[in-house]
């Protein structure tokens, strides 16, 4: 009888946890924010039903942009105004436009779900677009200067995700590019050898650049054959 009387209960919970998240879900359709905190720089009136913006935080950030498309990093900006790294990340790359998702998420319920919000949006789509033209640099070949150690620092990308590979020493002697652990994912490579990668890279270099014949060769797979496209265009 306990046991029966258990999974009675927990029938009960799961119904009452699943009538819950789906009336979140239809208000959240209907444009009310019913999940977490509200996207930065919004307001929420629950008697007109009605989005605003907070004119301070507005001004802010988008001094915050303008800033960071000139030049300023992320980091300096977040110490400089008292903001974290991740969240004012996060504020400029996805909170800034004129919608917001709102994600009802239960493994337990087998509910996945993204609800799109309209909302005010802090900047315009031309600023936001420079902004995440800036982060995908960052990623590649903008991300400040190099340390002698990493010839090759953020210039090694993982073939599986794509994301870049970072210099670190293992002791005095050994020298790895990692792959951030929290952006690791399944297939994801774990390190390579800084020395052995580095020499094979330059090594290629050389060969590319000081072999006339290998650059020749190089750039006729590059380039068609123009005598083979002038007998094709006549046939």
């Amino acid at each position: 009888m306990t046991a029966l009387f258990n999974e009675f209960a927990e029938y009960q919970a799961a119904t009452g946890a699943r009538r819950s998240l789906e009336s979140r879900i239809k208000r959240a359709e209907k444009g009310y924010p019913t999940v977490g905190s509200l996207p930065y720089g919004r307001t929420f009136d629950k008697e007109t039903e009605e989005w605003g913006v907070d004119l301070e935080k507005r001004d802010f950030i988008r001094i915050i942009a303008k800033l960071y498309i000139n030049g300023e990093s992320i980091d300096k900006l977040a110490k400089t105004y008292g903001m974290g790294y991740a969240h004012l990340l996060k504020i400029l790359r996805e909170r800034c436009g004129d919608k917001w998702m709102q994600l009802f998420e239960s493994k337990r319920l087998n509910i996945n779900v993204e609800i799109p919000t309209k909302i005010p949006r802090l900047l315009r789509e031309s600023v936001i677009k420079k902004i995440h033209k800036r982060i995908e640099a960052n990623r590649t070949y903008t991300h400040g200067e190099y340390k002698n150690r990493y010839l090759l620092s953020s210039l090694i990308f993982c073939e599986n995700c794509g994301r870049p590979l970072s210099g670190h020493p293992v002791g005095k002697k050994y020298r790895y590019y990692n792959h951030k652990k929290n952006e690791r994912q399944e297939g994801c490579i774990n390190s390579v050898n800084a020395d052995r990668i580095e020499e094979a890279v330059l090594l290629h270099l050389i060969k590319m650049y000081g072999d006339k014949e290998y650059l020749e060769q190089a750039m006729a797979r590059v380039y068609p054959n123009t005598e083979r496209n002038a007998q094709l265009r006549e046939e």
